[in-house]
């Protein structure tokens, strides 16, 4: 789950702070003397040395003066930044933190009553994630201390966090008449507040939203649920706030997010200005959507995405449309499959890139064309993944695999290695450095190809043929560009045997490793091959693994050959096949250790059985009954 910790409250407590001056106006026409801003400077300062605890000496200065000259705002903000400080040294600060808001409540009036109720259904949000493996291992609890959230269930943390985000939007007509505009001066032009979110009824409803929307505390399944099983729940924003659902559980999250939306929606359906009536339209389609139980519901969304383009045609909050849109093709483009034979889906990001080239060229700076602009970049981004068989035939073609996507024409490169310069550089190289070395060293194969040409921005796959080599080990490079830039598009790398050399190997009851080497082609067995065998290990002083040759062996008249293990620690094994015209490396790691021969020993466990009850943290545990067993080989008593 996905949890917003403070920041939306945090920004609550400043946007009633006042600007940045040194005198500031109290309740009853007075003015304080005192600094505000010079304190708070203190505060961020050791912060920002690691002090929490002195800025936390500091911060309760500013909530006690905030206190005696009624200035609720920064009170807030000292009550938050002192829970935030105390997160760096105490484990129970969300306890803390709850506890001194709800003593605390009394002292404030409305509007930041509301903001404080929303702050703590974020702090029991905090404490809930910071401790869900053990919430979610209690069941219903019957006897609770309401102030011990040690012994809450699930259910009750979703009650508590529930209620607390409802007393958060009580009074809406006076969150609705505060607006956020006025306070333009900590807004930054990034956020666009003011425009998304310009009342303070927009900001608590959202954050009351981020909760609603939240399977997590979805997961209660009563004999009679609330589901989203009409259609018309993806209508136009006038004809949904029109509907009238009908809850049909306690507690139920979507039926609370689905009214909550109404009321967003029916707030700002009038507006002049109608991009926060198109933020949260969307997000309510997008809720309904992810929920919606009924068929078609791909259809209805994009008849109703479709009729509000055209409705707010002409708009920069069109734009926003545009990437639904550019969104919905996109994904269902994802569900093409070349293999089906079928055209079905196979044009649709066609079509998404389109709506992401309107919204650059109608409205470039909008903040739906910046959503387009990260999703165009992503369709129509270029792929390249070759897949070959690690090692091929000498004399003739390797048959090899690519995938592609936006890629029209490939350029290959074959280059001779040395092998065991390659395993050594491998460990130290990363991916520009290999790529580097590989075009320095002049290729035994190069050509270009092009591919079956398609516009469609899906991801394809064809056949290529490697041209035949003779026996060596290789570097296969293919990109879209001749000079093999990584900059200017993009690069398949890999690496391949050609020989006549392979094995197969099993491991023996006592751990050795036996090995057969074969001819490749025939199958046949080799006798005569010398096999050397490579144990890695790690190198301390440079933090690196390394290679050293532990043994020799060379494969008996039926081509076998065994390493013998040892007892001690698994190791990791490399072999390498060489005869005087042919050579060979394995591909993987082989590991070997004697397999540890358990003694007859005796076992001794014992249990205890407790009743039924679960232990929730704040209950009395009884043992019931007790055993012992023990084991001895096969013998248990």
């Amino acid at each position: 789950m996905k949890v917003k910790y403070l920041n939306t409250l945090f920004l609550l407590g400043l946007i009633f702070s006042m600007s940045a001056i040194n005198m500031q106006v109290i309740a009853d026409g007075a003015t304080s003397l005192f600094d505000y801003d010079k304190e708070w400077s203190t505060v961020y300062q050791l912060e920002k040395n690691g002090k929490p605890q002195s800025a936390i000496v500091i911060v309760n200065k500013i909530y006690e003066q905030a206190k005696t000259d009624k200035n609720e705002p920064q009170m807030i903000k000292s009550m938050e930044y002192g829970i935030r400080l105390s997160a760096r040294f105490m484990e129970d600060y969300y306890e803390k933190g709850i506890a001194s808001i709800q003593k605390e409540l009394p002292s404030f009036s409305e509007p930041s009553v509301q903001i404080l109720h929303s702050l703590l259904a974020d702090l029991y949000i905090g404490y809930y994630s910071s401790h869900r493996y053990l919430v979610l291992q209690r069941t219903n609890v019957q006897d609770y201390e309401l102030s011990d959230m040690a012994s809450w269930d699930q259910k009750l943390f979703a009650e508590k966090i529930f209620n607390e985000l409802n007393l958060s939007l009580n009074n809406a007509s006076l969150l609705k008449i505060t607006a956020a505009s006025a306070y333009a001066d900590i807004i930054t032009k990034a956020d666009s507040l003011d425009v998304f979110r310009p009342s303070l009824f927009d900001l608590l409803a959202h954050q009351a939203l981020d909760f609603f929307r939240n399977d997590e505390f979805m997961s209660s399944r009563p004999a009679v649920r609330f589901e989203i099983d009409d259609p018309q729940m993806l209508d136009l924003s006038d004809a949904f706030v029109k509907l009238e659902p009908e809850e049909k559980e306690a507690f139920s999250m979507k039926f609370h997010a689905l009214q909550l939306y109404q009321e967003l929606i029916a707030f700002h359906l009038n507006d002049k200005n109608p991009t926060a009536l198109i933020d949260v339209d969307l997000k309510r389609l997008d809720f309904v959507y992810q929920h919606a139980i009924f068929d078609e519901k791909d259809k209805l969304l994009l008849h109703t995405l479709e009729q509000m383009e055209s409705k707010y045609m002409g708009h920069e909050a069109v734009t926003e449309v545009y990437y639904q849109l550019a969104l919905y093709y996109e994904r269902s483009g994802n569900k093409y499959d070349p293999l089906l034979l079928s055209e079905d889906h196979k044009r649709d990001k066609i079509i998404a890139v389109q709506y992401c080239q309107n919204a650059i060229k109608e409205f470039p700076a909008s903040y739906g064309t910046a959503y387009c602009k990260n999703l165009l970049k992503d369709i129509l981004e270029k792929s390249l993944n070759c897949q070959l068989d690690y090692a091929g035939i000498p004399g003739k073609s390797i048959l090899s695999s690519l995938a592609f996507k936006n890629v029209s024409e490939i350029y290959l490169r074959i280059v001779p290695l040395d092998p065991a310069e390659d395993r050594k550089q491998r460990l130290t190289w990363n991916s520009d450095a290999k790529l580097k070395h590989y075009k320095q060293l002049r290729p035994v194969k190069q050509r270009s190809t092009a591919l079956p040409a398609d516009d469609d921005h899906n991801g394809h796959r064809t056949e290529i043929a490697i041209p035949p080599l003779t026996e060596g080990y290789y570097g296969l490079m293919i990109s879209d560009n001749p000079a093999f830039d990584k900059s200017k598009g993009v690069i398949s790398i890999n690496n391949f045997w050609v020989t006549n050399l392979s094995y197969i190997n099993t491991v023996k009851d006592n751990g050795d490793l036996m090995f057969y080497v074969l001819d490749r082609e025939s199958g046949n067995t080799i006798p005569g091959v010398k096999i050397l065998v490579y144990e890695e290990y790690y190198e301390t002083r440079s933090r690196e693994y390394h290679l050293k040759e532990t043994g020799t062996y060379v494969s008996d008249k039926d081509g076998s050959f065994v390493i013998r293990a040892a007892r001690g620690n698994s190791n990791r094994l490399v072999l390498d096949f060489i005869t005087e015209v042919d050579r060979f490396t394995s591909p993987n790691f082989f590991y070997i250790s004697k397999p540890y021969d358990h003694p007859d020993k005796a076992v001794k466990q014992t249990f205890f059985s407790t009743p039924s009850s679960p232990y929730t943290g704040a209950q009395n545990t009884y043992i019931s009954k007790g055993f012992c067993w023990r084991e001895r080989g096969k013998s248990t008593g």
